[in-house]
């Protein structure tokens, strides 16, 4: 639980915010140097971070993967989005709609082969998928893999037992990463984990995939659901929990998001939850979002 004191935090100067900043900040740092102590002591050749929607796995693998680098190992980074099929080849649900969290959205072959031909140190031809054209782009010219390089694997479906088994002869590592700490405000709470992660998939979604409000609501149901069937059971392939909760996080976030979630119309069977989530965030101030540290994980979802 991340508590907050209102007397203490609401009245905070710059300078007092900036402490307050970089102190959380530093709380999330130090995580990644347990998890490269792990990785070293192994002799880890394929890294997997997981975890649930908007917590952080594409920071959290640039990071680690920034530290591993920093040390002399080269780093290949693997998304398994990448892999995603196009929209019109998706699994679908009963009534028809695209089920973007099914493990079978991704090509899952297609990424072995990719990571395979990696560890031996061949070339391979890394795709990247247009998330606003729902389509994958195919490189055009391959790469070259570097000797002996540490592949470090994000996205939501990495610990997946389908890639442990293709590597099992391989020195692997799980990390599952998530905001897994409630913030609370003077001892109550305010948001739990997946009120977080919704926070920042709304205004993620509206910036970067120009997804209005109501679609990221009528969506996450579905996301929830489909990480009870796709994320969860594989989490028992994660050595560690990385946490990426920000106590600072909602006092960051609340502009955007309270006026993204005031879009939510009366009639909106979503209502009643946009409604509860602004009106927490209009008991918080605003912090400047120039005081943002360039490498925060929060720049994910807020620039």
């Amino acid at each position: 639980m991340k508590t907050i004191e209102s007397e203490k935090i609401l009245n905070l100067d710059k300078r007092g915010a900036v402490q307050w900043i970089t102190e959380c900040e530093a709380q999330f740092e130090r995580q990644f140097v347990t998890a490269f102590d792990l990785i070293m002591d192994n002799d880890v050749r394929i890294a997997f971070i997981a975890g649930p929607s908007c917590s952080g796995k594409t920071t959290a693998a640039g990071k680690l993967g920034g530290l591993l680098r920093k040390f002399g190992i080269p780093v290949v980074n693997v998304s398994t989005d990448d892999f995603f099929l196009d929209e019109e080849t998706a699994p679908r649900d009963e009534d028809g709609t695209p089920n973007y969290e099914s493990f079978d959205f991704i090509d899952s072959d297609l990424m072995i082969d990719v990571i395979e031909k990696i560890c031996a140190g061949e070339e391979y031809r890394m795709p990247f998928y247009n998330f606003k054209k729902k389509h994958r782009e195919e490189a055009e010219t391959p790469e070259a893999a570097p000797k002996n390089a540490l592949v470090l694997v994000e996205g939501i479906h990495a610990l997946n037992d389908k890639f442990f088994s293709a590597f099992q002869n391989l020195n692997l590592m799980g990390f599952y990463i998530c905001p897994n700490e409630f913030i609370s405000l003077d001892s109550r709470l305010l948001f739990d984990s997946d009120d977080v992660r919704f926070l920042r998939r709304l205004v993620r979604d509206k910036k970067h995939r120009n997804t209005p409000a109501a679609d990221t609501f009528a969506i996450w149901e579905n996301v929830l659901e489909g990480e009870d069937l796709y994320i969860n059971p594989f989490k028992k392939n994660a050595r560690i929990l990385i946490s990426s909760t920000f106590a600072y996080e909602p006092f960051m976030i609340r502009d955007q998001a309270i006026k993204l979630l005031g879009e939510i119309p009366g009639n909106s069977r979503f209502r009643f939850k946009a409604k509860s989530l602004a009106e927490r965030l209009e008991r918080l101030i605003q912090l400047d979002e120039a005081l943002l540290p360039g490498d925060s994980l929060l720049n994910e979802f807020l620039k």
